[in-house]
């Protein structure tokens, strides 16, 4: 991409996110999340990372960080610190889209997910299993130009949890951060969908006429 249609790029989103956010963020129990027909979203169940374990793992949706302090439960896959793309039940937590793997927070205290398909997005929806069932408070905070938490507690062993955080606006990037009152109350996180939306035609017709104009420069360069 030449830097005129760089500059026009992060132009348009500059434009984008400057609309007015309200961020919302929604929690359905037992919820399990399809994508409405004709809708664009990019899926992460975590199928193909099975057996990963470090403490920053990249995926289709972003990469999820581990964060805070370090936990030691009788879960714990070694290296401590790490997360772990496992395929077991443990201790509650368990696969939720695509038949096996899941993400696991390996019991520490918090997970950051920075949110990146390489396209702007609006809506991201995930799973959480086995959140907060043994005394910890679980906050949830979407950060897309402005936030929003949500606090989990008292839940039940292997409970399930459907989160939507809807930006209010189309963006490139976000943060979510989930973390505990405590550690050692780990979670599951599986079935991330980030709702993708294309640039409008106007945003497109613009960066395509950018671009001639760059190339057309570079010929007179030449």
């Amino acid at each position: 991409m030449n830097k005129l249609a760089a500059l026009a790029l992060a132009g348009v989103f500059a434009t984008v996110a400057s609309v007015s956010q309200a961020v919302t963020i929604t929690v359905t129990a037992d919820g399990t999340f399809t994508p409405p027909p004709g809708s664009s979203f990019v899926l992460e169940d975590f199928e193909s990372l099975g057996g990963t374990l470090d403490d920053a793992i990249p995926t289709a949706v972003g990469t999820f960080q581990a964060a805070g302090a370090v936990g030691s439960g009788g879960t714990v896959i070694p290296t401590a610190g790490d997360l772990v793309v496992r395929n077991d039940n443990a201790g509650g937590r368990f696969d939720v889209v695509g038949g096996a793997f899941y993400l696991d927070t390996n019991d520490n205290e918090a997970v950051i997910w920075n949110v990146d398909t390489g396209s702007a997005f609006d809506t991201i929806v995930f799973s959480i299993t086995d959140a907060t069932d043994v005394g910890a408070t679980l906050t949830i905070t979407a950060d897309g130009g402005s936030t929003k938490s949500v606090d989990l507690s008292g839940l039940d062993n292997g409970n399930l949890q459907l989160i939507t955080v809807k930006f209010g606006a189309v963006i490139p990037t976000a943060s979510i951060v989930l973390e505990n009152s405590k550690i050692n109350d780990g979670f599951g996180l599986d079935g991330a969908y980030v709702g993708v939306v294309p640039l409008p035609a106007s945003a497109l017709l613009m960066l395509g006429g950018l671009g001639a104009i760059g190339a057309l420069r570079l010929r007179r360069k030449a």
